[in-house]
């Protein structure tokens, strides 16, 4: 009987240990859709180290830095959307107050959702997109929206375009007394919202402070621009014989994309690459077209495929000059994104959305027939420096010299968020033809490679 009521008691013990262990786990079904505010301050100030070559990054102008709308885009960690919020208003760098559903117990609690956010500037026409994956599909176009001069005048009339990286966000605390600030490099700063103090988090228990939260210049969200900008600093002559001079009438680009976009299928921001002659970008269907801008020439007389076909020529892609009669002695122009900037004549600057270089699809102009055996399958977005060529007094008419944009010897094409500074030296004849390469068509040029990247603002920024 003794051992009989020692082994019962076993039992009950058992069982209490049992019942305790029971309690100790959560019902899943205890857990709630909480509201959660999030917040992010952005800034055109990074301070990324990506530089091409050795010259120091370029701040641009304070126009070409500007935020006149921000958009805030939050999806959960399957990529499905959960919110996004827009600010519109000048020199505006925040979004505050983004409402967001998190599963936790109770408001107060350290929620375990896991969120992917993303920042946009500058993108008026942007709708709730369904998913992450849907976002990165989407593509902008209309190039003629952001020109030079239209961004860098007295009365900004256009804005570039921005975007952060994809950012991804734990560790945030439920319930709407509370603000979770997003910061650089994913973190999350909690605060009581009554009188923005920090909180702390020990063993998922939120305790407030003493202490008042500010952002940093350091930890803001930096954005980059989807454009490049082109331009051509110097040029000159180094001919032979036949007392031949060269006399600049313009300065172009062909074989600008149209479109771009928002993030490649990684996540990483790339831009897009257009088969000629279909209605495919980067795999993605869209319209409108063109696919492609050039400021010159004004058809293309179809030789050697190195112009996409695409729309009407455009203004905005070509630099007119009354004529700049060159010689060996470096001709240099004036950059208007740098006060201090020294030269003779103001300098050919051009926007252009990221573009690697890509089969053309090898089709004739009107589509029907396929390129000849020696036509290029590359493109690539181009300079086109063109003007009057005389060998003495022979006038041999209008000629063309095309260079390629490329970001490096092993990465083709222009990357978004750079600046690609020409100097060329001509050695040849030229074409008549800008999609024709002649024996005796020689251009020598170097394409320095800066990071677009702001820095500070400094005094000698103009506007």
């Amino acid at each position: 009987m003794k051992l009989k009521r020692l082994f019962l008691a076993f039992l009950g013990l058992g069982a209490l240990i049992a019942c305790s262990d029971d309690q100790s786990e959560i019902d899943s079904s205890a857990y709630q859709q909480i509201e959660a505010r999030l917040s992010i301050t952005a800034t055109t100030r990074d301070r990324v180290t990506k530089t091409v070559t050795e010259e120091d990054p370029e701040a641009g102008t304070r126009n070409e830095q500007a935020i006149k709308s921000l958009t805030a885009i939050a999806f959960y960690e399957d990529g499905t959307y959960a919110n996004m919020k827009t600010v519109e208003e000048d020199g505006i760098d925040k979004v505050e107050d983004l409402v967001v559903k998190v599963k936790a117990l109770k408001a107060g609690d350290v929620s375990e959702t896991k969120l992917k956010v993303v920042l946009l500037a500058n993108r008026w026409d942007i709708t709730a997109p369904a998913s992450l994956a849907g976002l990165k599909e989407s593509t902008m176009h209309n190039l003629e929206n952001y020109t030079f001069e239209g961004v860098n005048s007295t009365k900004q009339s256009q804005y570039l375009p921005m975007s952060s990286p994809i950012l991804e966000v734990t560790g945030l605390v439920a319930g709407t007394e509370y603000d979770n600030w997003i910061e650089k490099d994913n973190n999350v700063v909690p605060v009581k919202n009554a009188n923005n103090m920090k909180v702390t988090i020990s063993s998922d228990k939120v305790t407030e402070t003493t202490e008042l939260y500010s952002t940093s210049e350091d930890d803001k969200i930096p954005l980059q621009r989807y454009l490049a900008r082109i331009q051509l600093e110097k040029i000159s002559t180094n001919f032979t014989g036949h007392q031949m001079s060269f006399t600049l009438t313009k300065v172009s680009v062909a074989n600008a994309s149209n479109y771009s976009l928002y993030y490649g299928a990684d996540g990483s921001q790339n831009g897009l690459q257009y088969v000629n002659g279909a209605n495919k970008v980067g795999g993605y269907e869209v319209t409108p077209i063109p696919a492609f801008y050039r400021g010159y020439p004004a058809t293309i007389d179809r030789k050697d495929y190195y112009l996409a076909q695409g729309g009407e020529p455009v203004s905005f892609l070509c630099k007119n000059y009354a004529g700049i009669r060159l010689s060996e002695t470096p001709t240099t122009f004036k950059d208007a994104t740098i006060s201090t900037s020294q030269g003779s004549y103001p300098m050919a600057q051009f926007y252009v959305f990221e573009f690697g270089s890509y089969a053309i699809g090898k089709v004739s102009a009107d589509g029907s027939a396929a390129a000849p055996v020696n036509g290029t399958n590359e493109i690539y977005t181009t300079l086109i420096i063109t003007g009057n060529l005389k060998a003495g007094s022979i006038d041999k008419g209008e000629r063309s010299f095309r260079i390629p944009i490329r970001h490096s010897d092993t990465e083709f094409g222009v990357k978004r968020n750079y600046i690609y500074k020409v100097e060329a030296v001509l050695t040849g004849e030229g074409s008549a033809n800008p999609d024709e390469t002649l024996l005796n068509a020689n251009v020598s040029f170097t394409v320095k490679v800066v990071d677009w990247n702001v820095i500070k603002q400094v005094e000698d920024d103009v506007n």
